[in-house]
C-alpha cells in the first residue's frame, strides 16, 4: 500500500480515537471498570470475523505466536484498566492530551533502548516539540506535583507507558501474524481477561441496558476500536512503530473537537497552541529524510 494511502487512514483513525474520550466518560459511571472492557472488546472481537472470512487470512497460529498475542491481549487490557479508570476520575480532555502525547516518546524512547537505532537530531527535535505541545494544552505551568499525580493523571500515565509497550509488541508479533489475525486474537484475549475478572467479582450483572451506553460503546468498541485500532496496526507494521505512534499527536485535537460539539467545552488558545504543534510534529517526522520502518 503506498504511503501517502497509509496516512490518509492513520489520520482517519486518529479522529476516531480522538472521540473515545468523551464517549469513554460518558459510560465510565454507568458500570466497573472491567465490564467496560469485557463490552468493548468482545463486539470488537466478533466484528473482526467478517473481515477474516473476506480476505481468508484463517486464524491457525504457531503456539510462540499464540503467547506473544495472549501477551498483547494481557496489555492492552492492562491499558484499559488505565483508561477507564483514569476518565472515571479525572477529565477526558487532559487524558487524551496526556495519554497521546507522552506514549510516542516513551515509544521512542523504548525503541532507542530495545534496538539501539540512532534518530536523526530533526526526529529528536520533532518529538520534543510534539510533547511540549502535549504539556501547552495540559497547562503544566499551572500543575503542582501532587495535581500531576491526581485527579486520574496517575492512570493516565500508566495508560501511556502500557500502549508504548503495546506498540513495540505488535510491531514484533506482525512480522509473522496477519494484522487482522492479531487484531481478533488480542482483542479476544482481552475480553477473555475482563470477563474472567468480572465473574470473579460478580459484576456481570451490573451490565447497563440504556441505549446512550450502548451507543457509546458501540460507537468505542466498532468504530473506534475494531476499525481505527486495527488500521493503526496495519500502519504500524508498513511504517514502523515510531512512525505510525507520532501521528498520536493529533489525537488531542480531534478530542477537542468532540468535546467542543458534545459537552460543549470551547477550546482556549493553549489548547490551539499546543494541538498545533503536535501536528507540526507529525509532519517534520515524516518529511524527515532517511526515516526508516524498522522498529
Amino acid at each position: 500500500m503506498k504511503r501517502k494511502n497509509l496516512i490518509i487512514f492513520l489520520i482517519f483513525s486518529m479522529i476516531l480515537w480522538g472521540g473515545t474520550w468523551t464517549s469513554a466518560k460518558l459510560v465510565s459511571v454507568n458500570a466497573p471498570v472491567e465490564l467496560l472492557i469485557f463490552w468493548r472488546f468482545l463486539p470488537t472481537a466478533l466484528s473482526m470475523i467478517p473481515f477474516l472470512l473476506f480476505f481468508k487470512t484463517g486464524i491457525r497460529v504457531k503456539a510462540q505466536e499464540l503467547l506473544l498475542l495472549a501477551i498483547g491481549g494481557g496489555v492492552i487490557f492492562i491499558y484499559n484498566i488505565g483508561f477507564f479508570s483514569g476518565v472515571r476520575v479525572g477529565l477526558a480532555g487532559a487524558g487524551g492530551v496526556l495519554v497521546t502525547g507522552l506514549n510516542p516518546v516513551l515509544t521512542f524512547l523504548l525503541t532507542v533502548i530495545l534496538t539501539k537505532e540512532k534518530a536523526s537530531l530533526r526526529q529528536i527535535l520533532a518529538l520534543i516539540i510534539g510533547f511540549g505541545g502535549g504539556l501547552i494544552m495540559l497547562e503544566i505551568w499551572t500543575f503542582s506535583p501532587e495535581q500531576i499525580f491526581n485527579s486520574g493523571n496517575s492512570w493516565f500515565l500508566f495508560a501511556s507507558f502500557t500502549w508504548a509497550v503495546l506498540t513495540m509488541l505488535s510491531h514484533r508479533i506482525q512480522r509473522t501474524v496477519h494484522f487482522l489475525v492479531y487484531g481478533f486474537y488480542i482483542y479476544l484475549f482481552c475480553s477473555l481477561y475482563a470477563l474472567i475478572l468480572a465473574l470473579s467479582k460478580g459484576s456481570l450483572s451490573q451490565t447497563p441496558v440504556d441505549l446512550p451506553f450502548w451507543l457509546n460503546m458501540a460507537y468505542i468498541s466498532i468504530a473506534a476500536t475494531s476499525l481505527a485500532t486495527t488500521v493503526y496496526f496495519l500502519c504500524t507494521r508498513e511504517l514502523g512503530s515510531r512512525i505510525a505512534s507520532s501521528f498520536i499527536f493529533t489525537v488531542p485535537v480531534s478530542a477537542l473537537v468532540f468535546s467542543w460539539m458534545i459537552l460543549g467545552e470551547v477550546p482556549a488558545v493553549h489548547t490551539v497552541l499546543g494541538g498545533a504543534l503536535t501536528i507540526a510534529a507529525v509532519y517534520v517526522i515524516n518529511s524527515s529524510p532517511g526515516k526508516g520502518k524498522s522498529q
